[in-house]
């Protein structure tokens, strides 16, 4: 049989610290050879600053035109006329809203104006429903004026009549 062999207090802590050491130097190879295929996420910050910053600019030029046609439109639906608004101008009216609200759409931006621009086009068509409630209303009433005022004439009609009959059988 073979005895047991022991080591000493000073050679199980060099093969502890040669173990460490080992294990070490694994992680580093291994960490080497696998993560060198991968892209380093810091190299390509600048890239992302400068696209954002890009976006951000297109967005900024954009924007100016946008904001004239987000400015022609509003003017454009407070002096539409309740009693007869034009055809063309409803429909670039309508035209315009959708371009407002496709805007976020059509651009791919971390900028949070953009957000903005959905809601913009919302308040545009509640306020052309808005117009075209008054115009209905405008119109009801019209309508009702006349009614009254047919009602009016034929209960005066109805009135001098009835009394042109009662004179007539008073004289017989």
């Amino acid at each position: 049989m073979q005895g047991q062999i022991t080591l000493s207090k000073k050679e199980k802590r060099f093969q502890f610290l040669y173990l460490i050491l080992m294990l070490l130097a694994a992680m580093l190879l291994l960490g080497i050879i696998f993560l060198n295929r991968f892209e380093s996420p810091f190299d390509s910050s600048d890239v992302i600053t400068l696209k954002r910053l890009e976006q951000k600019s297109k967005f900024d030029a954009e924007q100016q035109n946008i904001q004239k046609i987000v400015d022609s439109t509003f003017a454009k639906i407070s002096h539409l006329k309740a009693e007869n608004p034009e055809a063309m101008t409803m429909h670039e009216i309508e035209k315009n809203t959708d371009f407002i609200s496709s805007t976020k759409k059509r651009f791919v931006t971390p900028d949070e104006r953009i957000d903005g621009y959905p809601l913009i086009a919302d308040f545009y068509e509640m306020y052309m429903e808005d117009k075209k409630m008054e115009k209905n209303m405008t119109d009801d009433v019209k309508r009702l004026e006349v009614t009254v005022k047919n009602c009016e004439m034929g209960y005066k009609n109805n009135e001098q009549r009835l009394f042109e009959r009662d004179i007539a059988l008073k004289t017989r």
